[in-house]
């Protein structure tokens, strides 16, 4: 399966080309267009709430780009995350998700720590 895989930071030295200049946005940006898959992908430490919001923005830029894909989050942490799971700012990324997406089986916010492997 062929995507496109988009690093943020390379696109902020072209300013004609840049998707997102300015504030918190999260690592990458990976787009299956065959089949109309966003994964919005964030490294980080393991400050899972930050990752949440920084993808959450990141989604609020761009979701205008890409209004026929579904859209997902994906949160790689080096270390484990504090156990502040399902906090309020991740229901509310999942409510917005499935809202976006309607009937989807696949998972709509996921996280690991070190690796994290999916087939798109």
């Amino acid at each position: 399966m062929l995507a496109t895989f988009i690093r943020y930071p390379d696109l902020l030295s072209r300013y004609d080309n840049c998707l997102i200049r300015e504030g918190e946005k999260c690592d990458y940006l990976i787009l299956n267009c065959q089949d109309k898959l966003a994964f919005f992908v964030e490294l980080k430490g393991q400050d899972l709430k930050k990752a949440l919001v920084q993808i959450d923005l990141s989604i609020s830029i761009l979701m205008h780009e890409i209004p026929d894909f579904k859209i997902y989050a994906r949160i790689v942490l080096n270390r484990t995350p504090s156990p502040n799971i399902n906090s309020s700012t991740e229901i509310k990324l999942k409510k917005r998700l499935k809202k976006h997406n309607g009937d989807d089986s696949r998972e709509l916010v996921k996280y690991m720590s070190q690796v994290l492997q999916e087939s798109i």
